[in-house]
């Protein structure tokens, strides 16, 4: 045998070694890699409050114990139609079309704090957002960059605010308590005291 044939067998015999070492682990089916990045927020709804639109979500509690998974930023996103148009019950409208309108940094929410936002942007639409139907999603990000799940909101149709009341009027009221033993407030309290 040449010395050119023993090194080949050796070889072949060290990488089979090392792809039998390699192969060993968890006996059973083939298993995804577990899931990155932080968990998605939870109870994420949209309002109309006046004529500006609210986000309210719950920041999620970090996925891992690593200071990396932990939650850096929050986006929000947007998808307006424009009045008359009915909009699409597409899922992945948010994801393909969506436009980050917001992006709040960490220190703003911990882990359990229900977050309240406003979309600063809906000035920019035509008629100030009134007539529009706004369809809003949250993500969001851990120190790495890595992103969530992407949670959408109900969608939200934006109406004229009602305008403030006037010409109330008001008229003052005396409450007196009935109080057994008193001859003045007996009378007025009779009824209750029979």
């Amino acid at each position: 045998m040449t010395e050119q044939n023993r090194s080949i067998r050796t070889s072949i015999v060290i990488a089979s070694a090392a792809a039998f070492v390699l192969a060993c682990g968890k006996i059973g089916p083939l298993q995804p890699p577990a899931p990155r990045g932080p968990l998605p927020a939870s109870a994420v709804e949209a309002r109309q409050i006046g004529d500006r639109a609210e986000i309210a979500l719950t920041v999620p509690k970090s996925r891992g114990g690593g200071a990396s998974q932990a939650v850096q930023t929050t986006e929000i996103l947007r998808v307006a139609y424009p009045p008359g148009r009915t909009p699409p019950e597409e899922p992945d409208a948010i994801r393909v079309r969506g436009d980050v309108v917001l992006v709040v940094e960490a220190g703003y929410g911990k882990p359990g704090d229900r977050l309240v936002l406003y979309d600063p942007s809906i000035t920019a639409l035509a008629d100030r957002g009134i007539g529009w139907t706004l369809r809003y999603g949250v993500r969001l990000r851990d120190r790495r960059g890595r992103p969530s799940p992407l949670v959408v909101a109900k969608d939200l149709a934006m109406v004229k605010p009602a305008g403030a009341p006037r010409a109330l009027a008001g008229q003052a009221v005396r409450y007196e308590r009935c109080v057994p033993g008193r001859a003045v407030q007996r009378r007025r309290c009779s009824r209750h005291w029979r």
